[in-house]
C-alpha cells in the first residue's frame, strides 16, 4: 500500500463511503493532533467499538492552512502552494484554500445538501442542528493549536479534556445514525522552548517566512539550516518556490 500520508486519508478512508446516500460518516479535523495523541484517543474509544488506528505523514510545510487543505479529497494529485503577494496560499487545482471558510465552501461545493460542518465543541454542546440529508459531517477543532500558541504551559494539563470531547461526540453520532467516524490531525507539534541568547539566523537567499522552523524560497544551507529541494520534501509549487530550508 506504500506509506500514508495526509493528502491519501480523505480519498482512502472517506470518499469510499460517501458513493452511497444515506450512508454516514462523521470526519473530525483536530488542528495539532500529533501521533501519540492519537496512541492516546484510541486508547480512550477502543472499548466503545472497533478503532484502527494509522500513522500518515503531515503535509510540509507544517502550518494550518497547507495541512488542512491536504486532507480534503483530490488533494494527492491536486494540492499545490503558490506565492500571492508574498504569502503562501495552499490550492485544490486552481482554488485557493486561504482560510476554514475556503476549505468549507470547496466541500459544499463537491457534495451539497450532503455535507455539513461545525466546531466539534458546538456539536458536543448541542448548538446548531444537522440536517437529515447531511451523509458527511466534518467537526473542526482548533483547541489544541490555540492553547499551544497562547497558553503552552497549561496546554498539557488541557489535552485529555479535548481527547474527551471526541469520545463524547461519538457516542452522540452513533445515536444520530452514523455508523462510520474518521479522525485526522493537519500536523503535530514540538515543544520547545528557546532560552535567553538561543540564535539561529537564516540562511543566505531569498525566503519566505512561512514559520520560525520552516522557510520556502531559494538559498543555501549553513551550519544551522537543512535545505532540501521541495521537489524532494512532497511540495508541489507553481511559484519560484525553488527549496525548503529547516
Amino acid at each position: 500500500m506504500g506509506r500514508l500520508a495526509n493528502a491519501n486519508v480523505f480519498d482512502r478512508f472517506v470518499a469510499s463511503a460517501l458513493k452511497e446516500r444515506g450512508n454516514k460518516i462523521a470526519y473530525f479535523m483536530v488542528d495539532a493532533l500529533r501521533y501519540e495523541l492519537g496512541v492516546a484517543l484510541h486508547k480512550l474509544i477502543v472499548d466503545d467499538g472497533p478503532a484502527d488506528l494509522h500513522a500518515a505523514y503531515a503535509q510540509l510545510p507544517t502550518i494550518t492552512p497547507v495541512g488542512m487543505a491536504s486532507l480534503l479529497p483530490g488533494a494527492q494529485s491536486e494540492l499545490n502552494l503558490e506565492l500571492a503577494d508574498n504569502a503562501l496560499v495552499p490550492k485544490l487545482g486552481s482554488t485557493p484554500l486561504v482560510n476554514v471558510n475556503h476549505r468549507m465552501d470547496f466541500m459544499r461545493r463537491q457534495f451539497g445538501d450532503r455535507f455539513a460542518e461545525m466546531l466539534l465543541s458546538d456539536f458536543v454542546r448541542k448548538k446548531g442542528n444537522i440536517p437529515e440529508t447531511a451523509d458527511l459531517l466534518i467537526l473542526r477543532s482548533q483547541e489544541i493549536d490555540n492553547q499551544l500558541e497562547h497558553n503552552p504551559e497549561n496546554t498539557l494539563s488541557l489535552i485529555p479534556k479535548n481527547l474527551n470531547l471526541v469520545r463524547v461526540a461519538l457516542h452522540k453520532l452513533r445515536g444520530m445514525g452514523f455508523r462510520q467516524a474518521v479522525i485526522a490531525a493537519d500536523h503535530g507539534f514540538f515543544l520547545n522552548q528557546a532560552e535567553a541568547g538561543d540564535v539561529c539566523s537564516k540562511p543566505q537567499g531569498k525566503w519566505l517566512n512561512v514559520h520560525d522552523r520552516m522557510m520556502l524560497g531559494e538559498g543555501v544551507a549553513d551550519a544551522n539550516n537543512l535545505v532540501l529541494s521541495s521537489e524532494r520534501m512532497g511540495v508541489s509549487y507553481r511559484s519560484k518556490i525553488k527549496a525548503l530550508s529547516a
